[in-house]
């Protein structure tokens, strides 16, 4: 043999060896992606979006099935994975939700009654007593004609508003808001007058003044 084409057993089976192996890597991995290509997984959710249920079809694991079940708190309370037919899952029952109880509605406030309008009492006329005075014939002399007259009301002041002579011989006029001045006449007698007198609202009414006139040398009543 020439130099050069020579080739040991060792190095000869070292070669062989990692040609096998390599091979051998290469074929696993088409096996492995030939199986991988021909599987179809299905998964199934329920309305929350949770996994419940997954199948493989075709490839070595045809057949293959998974089931989870939940309760209405979302703790899974049962897990399945096999060949077999999965079991049903229990019915859940989802707690009632609460009644809403019914906010109260605001008591109306009361509609306030309206004081009612005072009934204007009507203004009375005073009340007047009757007065008297007795002079010497032809004399002068006053009178306070409202000193004893009143008002059922107690609206005073009275003011006295005129004097008209209604008999006899003497004279009477108004000399100040409540006093008569009076002038006797020149021989007995007797005269009669009406006084008017107002309260502070200007209800009126009248009183009766009598003068007597008494002379020496006898009597004469007109």
């Amino acid at each position: 043999m020439r130099i050069g084409e020579y080739v040991s057993t060792g190095a000869l089976m070292k070669v062989k060896r990692r040609f096998v192996r390599l091979f051998g890597v290469s074929l696993l991995a088409l096996s492995v992606g030939v199986s991988s290509a021909s599987e179809t997984t299905s998964y199934s959710y329920d309305v929350l979006g949770r996994l419940t249920q997954s199948s493989i079809s075709g490839g070595p694991s045809s057949g293959w099935k998974t089931r989870s079940c939940f309760d209405h708190a979302d703790n899974r309370t049962n897990y399945y994975m096999g060949s077999g037919t999965p079991p049903a899952c229990s019915a859940v029952t989802p707690s009632p939700s609460p009644t809403p109880v019914p906010s109260p509605s605001p008591s109306p406030s009361p509609t306030p009654t309206p004081a009612p309008t005072p009934t204007p009492t009507s203004n009375q006329a005073p009340v007047t007593q009757n007065d008297s005075i007795t002079l010497p014939c032809g004399n002068v002399g006053q009178i306070n004609l409202i000193a004893n007259d009143s008002d059922p009301d107690g609206n005073t002041p009275l003011t006295l508003k005129s004097i008209v002579k209604t008999s006899g011989i003497s004279t009477a006029s108004v000399s100040n808001s409540s006093t008569a001045q009076v002038v006797a006449g020149n021989s007995q007698s007797i005269s009669k007058f009406t006084y008017t007198v107002a309260d502070s609202l200007g209800k009126t009414a009248t009183g009766t003044l009598t003068v007597t006139a008494t002379c020496s040398g006898g009597i004469n009543l007109n």
